[in-house]
């Protein structure tokens, strides 16, 4: 049987088509006027030959400034170029940077060719879990290559890779990840990763369920898919019990035991709980209100979180000398004070 690692060493996807028959000296007015559709038709116009006589290399100028322009059909386009050298130059980690731009829009046939990417490991170290994701989301968005590279992915590659790749594609697409979000094509996904025995995907799964993203809403099985995982001693589980009870969701709300949880994870290195302990300290939600204690967390989880390591930032010109050293600290004595009897990363 041919392996799916040989069948696509050398297959990108390459969406175009012939460019339309019409005046050239027209569509180069308008292409070098910064006319993205224009430059395309003139580009395809030097790709095929059509109108003028073919030209590669004046093909991939042109191609190339659409691209720039933010033409997602261009970006794959130069991605494939670079990626094969047809364009002149050969630059796998480049070709990788317009396949990305182009994924982020939403075309799928870049997000198989990101996938194939990490499969062959071109500009990029080769990662089944990788290119599982990359393939399972450009399938969602209608890539027709992506559809046998997925089937072919889970059953060549070991399970473990491709849950762990099941579940990075169902956070891509719940949560617009390098992608468009589609989080009606996240649960399908993220339950069959739970059921491959990734936890991590079970967690997230859980968290779905009560918040009804991605599947129907189920508080009691949310609920109790969190509390098995907390009690197993999974950081995220202990991280959804917060957010349960601080949310009321499944439980009647309780901001302490939500505390008591948020610390029990944090203790563990999880950022986010990290990040809501510190937005609790720095508006008094639950606790008394501590711009140092909010200062030390909100940098412990900016190592993690941007969006935690900004507030930090921003919080930090209102502190004094002496509060930032206490902050300094806080951050090292923290995670020894609240790290639980047992913290399970997979």
């Amino acid at each position: 049987m041919i392996s799916l690692r040989n069948l696509m060493a050398s297959f990108v996807v390459l969406c175009c088509c012939v460019a339309l028959a019409q005046d050239i000296s027209e569509l180069k007015a308008k292409a070098e006027a910064g006319d993205d559709a224009a430059q395309m038709e003139l580009a395809k116009a030097y790709d095929f030959g059509k109108g003028v006589k073919a030209d590669r290399f004046a093909a991939f100028d042109w191609y190339m400034k659409a691209a720039q322009a933010g033409n997602a059909d261009a970006q794959n386009i130069v991605g494939v170029d670079l990626r094969t050298g047809d364009g002149g130059r050969k630059d796998a980690e480049e070709a990788l940077k317009w396949f990305r731009l182009a994924a982020k829009q939403g075309f799928p046939d870049a997000m198989f060719n990101v996938g194939t990417a990490y499969f062959n490991g071109d500009g990029v170290p080769i990662s089944d879990s990788f290119a599982t994701a990359w393939f399972v989301v450009a399938k969602e968005f209608g890539s027709k290559a992506a559809d046998a590279a997925v089937t072919r992915t889970l059953a060549e590659t070991p399970d473990y890779k491709t849950s762990d790749g099941m579940a990075l594609a169902a956070s891509m697409l719940l949560e617009g990840r390098e992608i468009p979000a589609r989080p009606q094509s996240a649960g399908p996904w993220m339950k069959k990763a739970a059921e491959a025995g990734n936890k991590s995907a079970l967690m997230k799964l859980a968290k779905m369920y009560i918040d009804g993203t991605g599947v129907p809403q189920d508080l009691a099985m949310g609920v109790s898919y969190c509390e098995n995982g907390a009690k197993a001693g999974l950081p995220a589980g202990m991280a959804c019990m917060g957010y349960v009870y601080r949310s009321g969701r499944g439980r009647s709300a309780n901001i302490k035991t939500s505390i008591d949880w948020y610390k029990k994870a944090a203790g563990c290195g999880e950022a986010n709980s990290t990040y809501a302990l510190g937005q609790m300290y720095k508006t008094g939600e639950g606790v008394l209100q501590d711009p140092v204690e909010a200062y030390a967390l909100l940098t412990i989880a900016g190592g993690a979180l941007p969006k935690a390591k900004e507030e930090a930032e921003a919080l930090r010109p209102t502190l004094t000398a002496a509060q930032l050293k206490k902050a300094q600290k806080e951050m090292i004595e923290f995670p020894a004070k609240n790290r639980p009897r047992l913290c399970l990363w997979e």
